[in-house]
């Protein structure tokens, strides 16, 4: 559907003329296709899936899922997972998103959303939406626009409206009226913005940023901003990036700044403007075979193009993007010619191709999955999660320096103790991660209910182990003895396997200092000094994987960290015949094992006290994790201890 708005009205008459009077056909399902590709570093991200548009009326959505430890390219996985599905994925696939373990597909004219496992993409339901376009997530939701009208031109078409998907229960939970044809949309905070396009009436084109209340789910203002407007995206500084088409006519497009603290436009850039992808400090532009760049923290034009010659001589009809937040690997996509299989590009953050790849018709839409949401082989079907996360608030977030520091979540020389708190809340609640650095960095957070200790295992520490790198975190857990919904009780070790070997040091402390500058070696052995209370010293390295500074950049010159410090169980490529290896061989930790493996689950009755004496509670209110080891694992840095939420055993339903 995308195509319809890039052309004057003419020129979409005679689309819609062709599309929908021109040979319709029931797409068979197509067969399966391989090819390998040069792999990735798994990180944060193992993987990517891209929606396929197909032409309208063709029935020719799919889905192409990249594995970045394999390098295997594999089309048309949704059609070899469903084969009852017989007309495929459907009509015109809009837009795509991974939120927990759930793969959610806006199929726009058949009026659906597929649902599917993010691990398998066998169909979970079919959510049936008349004419939805785009897709968000936070707190547990899905927001889904959609037009409300038939899919045709016109000056009278009816509102569109904005459906909440509740992500357990898979049921539409509220709704509420915004602009005509609206597109994409983003949550900020409490509130929710969708862009307005009023894209079937031209030239009356709709011009404003509905801002909907999450807590009551109305409407509760309108931005003017320019006319028939389309993306939408945050850059986790507080502002939105919106982008116009204009009219065709005599206003071009453009692209604008919007301040959600004032909920105003505060800039904007004569740049045309086809689709944006952020990550990091970058927004990165498509539009009228430009490839620009915005420095998010200066919100200046950076004077260059973000694609080799090479590639951008290549392309024919720019039209997807996406950027991989930790490797800054960009992922962009040419739409040919619209009638003919689509090519997807992958190109490094130093501007070097990697690969292109032939995918389905008019490629356009990209969701990287999270090795949270585990592939592993040894687990060929593991249970569908129907959990609900809940961390409900974060209290403190003091990470040690590491790879990922700055990046997850996105740091700024301005931010404070108080707003990475905050940052690391949104990520935590609204399906992202955070990274504790190494040793010592940790994060308190509060739950949106107790946890019973009941009989058995009560709750699971989500991360992103895999089981060939395993970065435990230590757990500790409180009880709102005096109920007042504050941190403030005694704290309890859950005492894990390695809490009594004679390895493990209780009360261990490190010290880290702030260099005086960043190095000119992305490979600097010597880069972040630390100190302990054993009387040794050394050095976090830098990698040349990740180029921004390691340490915290609202943090002073050096500051202490402590906690129960346990030996690495960690391998170089001289004993693995390859590469380095960090493997769980215990219990009882977080980020330990692989999130279904049921050595993930952690016992409230493994708690003790200070002195190490075992307590019996009754339930837990609030949880501190931080990172146990001290390890460094050549280019893959540091073993740090990552996470994306908690769930509730008892809640959780193992099918």
């Amino acid at each position: 559907m995308e195509i319809i708005k890039m052309y004057k009205p003419w020129v979409v008459l005679a689309i819609f003329t062709v599309t929908l009077f021109g040979c319709r056909k029931e797409n068979p399902i197509l067969p399966q296709e391989e090819e390998v590709l040069p792999p990735q570093t798994v990180t944060a991200i193992q993987g990517l899936y891209l929606l396929n548009e197909g032409n309208m009326n063709m029935n020719k959505a799919s889905l192409d899922y990249y594995d970045y430890t394999t390098g295997a390219y594999r089309r048309n996985v949704y059609g070899q997972a469903n084969p009852q599905a017989a007309l495929g994925l459907g009509d015109v696939g809009n837009d795509l998103g991974v939120y927990g373990a759930k793969l959610y597909a806006v199929i726009n004219c058949s009026n659906k959303v597929e649902v599917m496992d993010a691990k398998t993409t066998k169909r979970l339901k079919v959510i049936d939406i008349k004419n939805c376009r785009y897709l968000a997530f936070a707190r547990g939701k899905a927001y889904i626009s959609a037009y409300d009208g038939e899919v045709q031109i016109g000056q009278i078409s009816p509102n569109g409206f904005v459906a909440e998907i509740d992500t357990t229960s898979l049921t539409i939970t509220r709704m509420v009226q915004v602009g005509r044809q609206p597109e994409e949309l983003t949550v900020v905070g409490n509130k929710l913005y969708v862009a307005n396009s009023g894209g079937y009436s031209p030239p009356n084109f709709e011009r404003v940023v509905t801002v909907i209340d999450l807590n009551t789910f109305t409407k509760i203002k309108e931005i003017d901003v320019a006319p028939n407007l389309h993306r939408v995206k945050s850059d986790g500084r507080g502002c939105l990036y919106v982008s116009s088409r204009g009219n065709s006519l005599d206003i071009p497009s453009k692209l604008f700044v919007i301040d959600t603290q004032t909920d105003a436009v505060q800039k904007s850039f004569e740049l045309p403007c086809s689709n944006i992808a952020i990550a990091g400090d970058t927004a990165y532009i498509i539009g009228a075979n430009n490839y620009n760049m915005i420095d998010l923290n200066t919100q200046t034009l950076i004077n260059k193009s973000f694609l080799p010659p090479s590639v951008s001589q290549s392309i024919t009809t720019p039209y997807g993007i996406a950027v991989d937040p930790v490797s800054k690997n960009i992922y962009i996509t040419d739409a040919t010619d619209y009638l003919s299989p689509g090519k997807l590009y992958c190109i490094d953050k130093y501007g070097n191709t990697q690969f292109s790849v032939t995918t389905g018709d008019i490629p356009a839409h990209i969701a990287f999955v999270h090795t949270s949401a585990t592939f592993e082989e040894e687990d060929p079907d593991p249970p569908v999660e129907t959990f609900i996360n809940c961390i409900a608030k974060v209290f403190e977030y003091v990470p040690a320096p590491g790879q990922f520091i700055n990046a997850l979540p996105v740091a700024t020389a301005d931010d404070t103790p108080e707003t990475m708190n905050q940052k690391a809340e949104a990520a935590l609640t609204n399906g992202g991660m955070i990274c504790l650095g190494g040793f010592g960095g940790y994060v308190v957070f509060g739950l949106d209910h107790t946890i019973e200790n009941r009989e058995g295992n009560d709750f699971v520490v989500l991360g992103n182990a895999i089981p060939t790198w395993a970065e435990p975190g230590v757990i500790m857990v409180s009880y709102d003895a005096n109920q007042n919904g504050l941190p403030d009780d005694e704290w309890f070790e859950i005492a894990g396997s390695e809490y009594h070997k004679s390895t493990t040091i209780k009360n261990y402390e490190i010290t880290y200092y702030k260099p005086e500058s960043e190095p000119a070696n992305p490979n600097e052995p010597h880069y972040i000094r630390w100190t302990d209370n054993q009387g040794q010293s050394g050095y976090l390295s830098k990698n040349q994987n990740h180029t921004q500074s390691y340490f915290p950049l609202w943090m002073g010159g050096s500051y202490t960290l402590k906690g129960t410090f346990m030996e690495a169980n960690i391998s170089p490529p001289s004993e693995t015949g390859g590469q380095w290896i960090s493997t769980a061989t215990g219990w009882g930790y977080a980020d330990y094992w692989p999130n279904h493996d049921s050595r993930a689950e952690i016992n409230i009755a493994w708690a003790v006290d200070k002195n190490g004496d075992p307590v019996t509670l009754k339930g837990i209110d609030f949880v501190r994790v931080h990172t146990g080891n001290r390890a460094q694992g050549g280019l893959l840095g540091e073993i740090s201890t990552e996470i994306v939420g908690l769930i509730d055993l008892h809640s959780f339903n193992k099918q």
